[in-house]
Order: C-alpha cells, then sequence, then structure tokens
C-alpha cells in the first residue's frame, strides 16, 4: 500500500509503467544506496580499528559489558550486511542500535540511556539502507499493483 503513494511519480504509456522523471529519481536512490555504503564503509572501519587497537578480549569483560556487545556486533554486521542486502543490513543496524539502549537501560538499573551523539549516529547508514531498500522495491512494485 505504500508503494502506491509512489503513484505521482509514475505514468501510463503504450509501453506500460514508465516513471515520469526516472533520471532524478534513480539518481536519489543510487546517491542515497552509495552514501549509506561509504557511511558503513567508515563506521564499520573505524569500529574495527578501535577493538584491534584496544586489543578486544570477550573474554576480559564483565558480563554487563558482555551484554552490551551483542546488540553492538549486530549493528556492525548490519553495517556489512548493507552492501549487498540493503534490507537486511539497514534492519539489522536499526535494531542493533535500538537494541543497545534497551539492554544499556536494563543493565543500568533502569536509570538511562546512553548519552552523546556516536550511538544514534551508528543507526544512520541503516536508516539509509532501508530507504535506499524501500524506494527501489516500491519502484519495483509499482507497475505490478496495476496489473501490469
Amino acid at each position: 500500500m505504500l508503494c502506491l503513494m509512489m503513484a505521482p511519480f509514475f505514468s501510463i504509456t503504450r509501453q506500460g509503467w514508465r516513471c515520469l522523471d526516472c533520471g532524478p529519481m534513480k539518481i536519489w536512490t543510487t546517491a542515497l544506496r552509495w552514501t549509506a555504503r561509504l557511511l558503513a564503509l567508515c563506521m564499520a572501519g573505524f569500529i574495527l580499528l578501535m577493538a584491534v587497537g584496544e586489543g578486544f578480549n570477550p573474554a576480559r569483560l564483565k558480563q554487563s559489558e558482555l551484554l552490551l556487545s551483542v546488540p553492538f556486533f549486530i549493528t556492525w554486521a548490519g553495517l556489512l550486511l548493507g552492501w549487498r542486502w540493503e534490507g537486511l543490513g539497514g534492519l539489522l543496524n536499526v535494531g542493533g542500535v535500538a537494541a543497545f539502549y534497551v539492554v544499556h537501560y536494563a543493565v543500568t538499573g533502569f536509570g538511562h540511556f546512553p548519552r552523546g551523539w556516536a550511538f544514534p549516529v551508528l543507526g544512520v547508514p541503516g536508516l539509509l539502507f532501508l530507504g535506499s531498500w524501500f524506494l527501489r522495491r516500491c519502484a519495483a512494485a509499482l507497475p505490478a499493483a496495476h496489473g501490469q
């Protein structure tokens, strides 16, 4: 149903459904996808660099730190998987950030959420991946929804 909201961007021609403004729409979708990919690459690389530089050893983590590392790893995996599967990668990334906030809130005795700008920024590539996935899916599904 949400894909039908894209109807103003399409028209019926003798060849079937055609995008009214395919050039810019395709450019925006591609720009969204590549912005997400480049941000994800930078963030995943920075996380990996920090983990290697700090000598990450899961065996030395406290229980609360180990619980917080699970959603953080899911977020990191979403950054990498978004390159190939935008929907899955975006969902894992945004879900991992949300799970990190929930786990942190629970670990602190329901005291407070994480502060700062770094954790919400980790979800930006996931939102861009989801936006790109949604636009490409809607553009492909719109003609099929009208029997073309």
